[in-house]
């Protein structure tokens, strides 16, 4: 199982609560002037009642719309998540899209810890599953930056 060490993430990260209140002054700006244009890319965002979007994905992105190449050809569900699933070069991208264990794993996730009490878990799927899975090792354990 991988598990990176995180010396200083307390110091360094915001805790869930200030990453709510940074997202719900966001979405405030956002509606507020016409000239701003930002887009949320993290799931934790889709339990806040006031965000209205209707993303093409529940929950990560990572492995469902896309996967990251590394110069060499490996391919990885996320740059975040260092588990290689297959390479560009030498094996046949189909199989790894429709095959790969890691990435059925990432887009069959299953409630844990929190989230399985959570009502919100249909919407953000655990959240970010490359934060879950850096902190814990495990693609199904709560987002750390969920302030649910």
């Amino acid at each position: 199982m991988f598990r990176p060490r995180f010396n200083n993430r307390e110091e360094l990260d915001l805790t869930p609560d200030e990453w709510r209140n940074f997202y719900q002054q966001a979405l405030r700006e956002r509606e507020r002037r016409a000239d701003l244009l930002i887009s949320f890319d993290d799931p934790v965002i889709a339990t806040l009642p006031e965000y209205k979007e209707n993303p093409l994905v529940k929950g990560s992105s990572c492995g469902k719309l896309s996967l990251h190449l590394r110069p060499n050809g490996d391919i990885t569900p996320c740059g975040f998540i260092p588990l290689v699933v297959g390479n560009i070069l030498t094996d046949d991208f189909d199989a790894i899209w429709y095959d790969s264990p890691v990435l059925r794993k990432m887009r069959n996730k299953e409630a844990a810890g929190k989230c399985t009490s959570c009502g919100s878990f249909e919407d953000c799927l655990g959240g970010c599953t490359a934060r879950a899975f850096a902190l814990t090792g495990d693609f199904n354990q709560p987002d750390p930056h969920c302030w649910k």
